[in-house]
């Protein structure tokens, strides 16, 4: 029997852990390795609950527990309270995840990366709803409305938690019968006769040629810019490309599935890492609400670079338009 003044709710609470874990393996050893305490400690939380229920929980024999009709009594309690806790916390974190997130992403890794994966992401997180909207520019967080965003760039966000997903590649890219045509794959200097496909707003505040530029700079082949076509997204860059009338400077991610399927190739070995990549952003008053953790986690589960551990930019967010 329980008397009021020997009741202590913190210090039974506090102690049935080690209790369940203990009527688990009717060992207090074994419990003592599961929780990382000594056999010592389980025993004591162990005898300390029974003084505080005004019964015996085990019967101590030689190297042997076995548990008393009280003790099967709670530990049946215990563990249906314990699913029923579970099942309450996956309700409340359902109902958390039940909402809509605002993403904003760029134009081509919207169409060459989400898009084709938004299924898995749908699958694993049904409740979520996506009102997806795609911008090559820098997103004002506390006037527009955006949850998340994904920017290709150099990772220079203040005021905004920022997270790594993956940097990039940059490398010519045509149709193979284009590459015959020009001879590319014996003579990769016939590149300077070639027709140049580009994205004139690669990332904030690009330069028209400057993907073609920075690999011209980096491989030292000539190119002839005068003779080219301007895209303002990286996507009718690859598709004008994939139709045979050009080289496009592509990247590497948002090119990989037309690459695999052959409608372009490399036509020669010189694609370049570049300083700029992809990074998830948000406003850290919005990073840490469940559903928006879960989908920056999905997306960082894609990328190698996204082990890196997060940072926020601690400055003021001024110049985020």
């Amino acid at each position: 029997m329980i008397h009021p003044n020997q009741l202590n709710d913190a210090a039974i609470l506090a102690n049935l852990s080690s209790f369940r874990c203990a009527a688990k393996h009717l060992s207090f050893t074994q419990a003592a390795i599961d929780m990382n305490l000594t056999q010592g400690a389980i025993s004591h939380r162990i005898k300390k609950l029974e003084q505080l229920l005004g019964f015996s929980l085990f019967l101590r024999f030689n190297r042997k527990l076995q548990l008393t009709s009280e003790g099967e009594q709670l530990l049946q309690v215990v563990n249906q309270s314990l699913l029923e806790l579970d099942q309450v916390i996956r309700s409340l974190r359902a109902d958390e995840l039940s909402i809509e997130i605002n993403l904003s992403l760029p134009p081509s890794f919207a169409m060459n990366w989400f898009s084709p994966k938004l299924k898995t992401l749908q699958e694993r997180y049904p409740q979520i709803s996506f009102n997806i909207e795609t911008h090559s520019r820098l997103i004002d967080f506390s006037a527009e409305g955006i949850d998340l965003a994904v920017y290709f760039g150099f990772g220079e966000y203040p005021g905004l938690d920022v997270y790594p997903l993956q940097h990039e590649e940059i490398t010519p890219l045509c149709h193979p019968d284009y590459a015959e045509q020009y001879g590319l794959l014996q003579q990769p200097e016939n590149i300077k006769k070639c027709r140049l496909l580009h994205d004139s707003r690669a990332w904030s505040q690009a330069g028209r040629y400057s993907e073609w530029e920075l690999w011209s700079q980096k491989t030292g082949f000539e190119i002839d810019l005068r003779n080219s076509h301007c895209f303002d997204q990286s996507s009718l860059c690859l598709q004008t490309a994939k139709h045979g009338l050009g080289v496009a400077m592509g990247r590497r991610l948002l090119a990989q599935n037309k690459l695999d399927a052959g409608s372009l190739i490399i036509p020669f070995p010189n694609t370049q890492q570049v300083s700029q990549g992809y990074f998830l952003v948000c406003h850290p008053n919005r990073s840490g609400h469940p559903a928006i953790q879960v989908t920056i986690e999905w997306f960082q589960s894609y990328f190698t670079d996204a082990a890196t551990p997060h940072f926020q930019q601690n400055e003021s967010d001024i110049g985020q338009v």
